[in-house]
């Protein structure tokens, strides 16, 4: 009843290397989501306010509004976030971006005002090897630019 179905050797080997993909991140990853670490870097942190607000923005594009973004009151720092497709303002947008495998490009903005838009004085800084993907750990920005 049954046959065997023969695979030639390369082809099963590519299977097996897509079928391992998904669980190839770098370390820490959150399945759909990209995480890490936040911090200041020494010559910007005598700037920090107690009323400053945090923006983590993810985009897949250079173009349009980001994947997500997740804003955090009063931060302390190291920070450590994840952000994933629940922190955006468009939800299918963001879940084809972080569950499709592909590019993002991460920064973060150190708000003096709390208003999402970028002014004058705001901090910033971006992930030095971007892009991440989701799944990823380890995507460290420091933050290290005064607008």
């Amino acid at each position: 009843m049954f046959r065997s179905i023969r695979v030639p050797k390369p082809a099963l080997l590519a299977l097996l290397l897509l079928a391992a993909a998904p669980a190839c991140t770098r370390s820490g990853g959150v399945p759909g989501k990209v995480a890490g670490t936040i911090d200041v870097s020494p010559a910007l942190a005598a700037k920090l306010k107690p009323t400053d607000t945090l923006y983590v923005i993810a985009r897949a594009q250079q173009v349009g509004p980001p994947s997500a973004v997740l804003r955090i009151e009063h931060p302390t720092f190291p920070l450590k976030y994840a952000i994933g497709a629940e922190h955006s303002m468009i939800p299918d947008m963001a879940k084809n971006d972080f569950n499709a495998g592909g590019n993002l490009t991460l920064a973060a903005r150190i708000s003096r005002t709390g208003n999402a838009l970028p002014a004058a004085g705001d901090l910033e800084g971006v992930f030095a090897k971007n892009p991440a993907h989701p799944g990823d750990g380890g995507i460290d920005i420091t933050i290290d630019k005064e607008r």
